[in-house]
This record gives C-alpha cells, sequence and structure tokens, in this order.
C-alpha cells in the first residue's frame, strides 16, 4: 500500500490552499474598495457573516479533533489499556472546559456585536419623518403668509394709483 504524501510534501494541495487563501485575499480587498457604493449596514452585515462563519469553523475543527480523542481514548478503554480511564477523565474535563467557553463566546458575542451593530447603523425613521413633516408644513404656512402679505401690498399699490378704473387703463 503506497504511502500519502503528507501536506506539507504535498504540493498540489499547498498550491491549492495558498490560491484559495489568495482569491479570499483578494475579494476581501475588492469589496473593501468598493466600500464606498454599498451601505454601512450592507458592510456590516457581511462583516459579522464571515466573522461568524470563521467562528462555527474554528469551533467545527475544535469538535472534530476533541471528538477523535475521544473515540480514539473510548476504543483504549474497551481494550483495558493501562491509563485509558485517566484520560478519558481528562479528556472529558478538556472537553467541557474547551467547547462550554467557546459556545458560550459564539452564541453571546454574536448576540452582542449584532445589537451593537443594530444601534450604530439603526436610524429613528418615525422621529425623522415627523420631522420632516413639521419643518415641510411650517415651510409650507411660511410661504403662504409672505405670499399673503405681497398680494395685500401689491393690491394696495394697484388701488392706489387707480389701475383697476376704467379711467386708469
Amino acid at each position: 500500500m503506497p504511502r500519502q504524501p503528507s501536506f506539507r510534501n504535498n504540493a498540489r494541495l499547498v498550491l491549492l490552499a495558498t490560491a484559495g487563501a489568495l482569491l479570499a485575499f483578494l475579494a476581501v480587498q475588492l469589496l473593501l474598495r468598493k466600500s464606498r457604493d454599498f451601505a454601512p449596514d450592507f458592510l456590516a452585515s457581511v462583516l459579522l457573516y464571515g466573522l461568524t462563519v470563521l467562528n462555527l469553523t474554528l469551533l467545527l475543527v475544535l469538535v472534530f479533533i476533541l471528538g477523535r480523542n475521544l473515540v480514539r481514548v473510548l476504543m483504549e478503554h474497551r481494550r483495558k489499556v493501562l491509563g485509558a480511564r485517566f484520560r478519558m477523565r481528562l479528556l472529558l474535563v478538556f472537553l467541557l472546559m474547551a467547547i462550554a467557553p467557546s459556545v458560550l463566546l459564539v452564541v453571546v458575542g454574536s448576540d452582542i456585536i449584532q445589537q451593537a451593530v443594530d444601534r450604530w447603523f439603526s436610524v429613528d425613521v418615525e422621529r425623522i419623518l415627523s420631522s420632516s413633516q413639521a419643518l415641510g408644513t411650517a415651510l409650507r404656512e411660511s410661504v403662504a403668509d409672505r405670499s399673503r402679505i405681497h398680494a395685500r401690498a401689491l393690491a394696495r399699490a394697484i388701488a392706489a394709483r387707480g389701475a383697476l378704473t376704467p379711467e386708469g387703463r
């Protein structure tokens, strides 16, 4: 049975991983350069989504590694290998110590970040709408009042010249 080359010796795998990382980096750079075209809430949601995916991926890797070690320890325990029971307890404690804070951090952290971003980019639409309506109404009333004043002054000037009588025409 031929032995598979390790990751370091597998040039194709290293090249693909490097190309993937480079493409991801270029995509992020392009997104940041074009960020002026996007709304801030879009960029924040993309950033939060990316960080959440990264966190969950790293959490899954941690769970996979610890789960694999747990399966190994269980197999050793069934074969009655010396120290397997101690290793199992040690692994379970490490598993709880590693996963519980990680899960708590992901859940609470993502909620806190989401609330903060919502506060940063939230616009009190009702307040802005009512303020703009009040401003529009005040402006319209002011223009109407000025128009009435000018119309009355113009009417007095026309009446004073007698332009409305048949002789003044």
